[in-house]
């Protein structure tokens, strides 16, 4: 009779370990995990726009926002673009940097530069 309880004790641990399993499983893989990480992360560091932006820090080019992003990069910087055509060289020289346009098909960033045109100064 004794090996009897024991055998359900046992069993009975081995269910709880199975349904705590199956909950933190159930709460990492739900397709609604991601949707709950958004929602906690702050939405963006800095923004690049013409008119200032309430709640995040607002700079006049790309290059700006780049810069202000911290230089260790121990977590993503993210920088919205906003509407428009941004027209500058960038050099992203930092980590984890993530630029996020407002709209694909409006926030457009361009350079033009190619193998044989001329410098700023005019040199080859």
């Amino acid at each position: 009779m004794r090996d009897d309880f024991r055998n359900l004790d046992v069993w009975m641990q081995r269910r709880r370990l199975l349904q705590a399993s199956l909950a933190a499983s159930v709460a990492t893989f739900s397709p609604l995990a991601p949707l709950r990480a958004a929602a906690t992360a702050p939405p963006f560091d800095a923004a690049v726009a013409r008119t200032p932006l309430p709640g995040v820090r607002t700079f006049a080019s790309v290059g700006e926002a780049i810069a202000a992003a911290p230089a260790d990069g121990r977590s993503p910087f993210r920088i919205l673009v906003t509407r428009g055509r941004w027209h500058e060289k960038l050099v992203v020289d930092r980590p984890w940097i993530h630029l996020v346009g407002e709209d694909r098909n409006a926030s457009v960033l361009s350079f033009d530069a190619a193998a044989g045109m001329k410098r700023p100064d005019g040199e080859p």
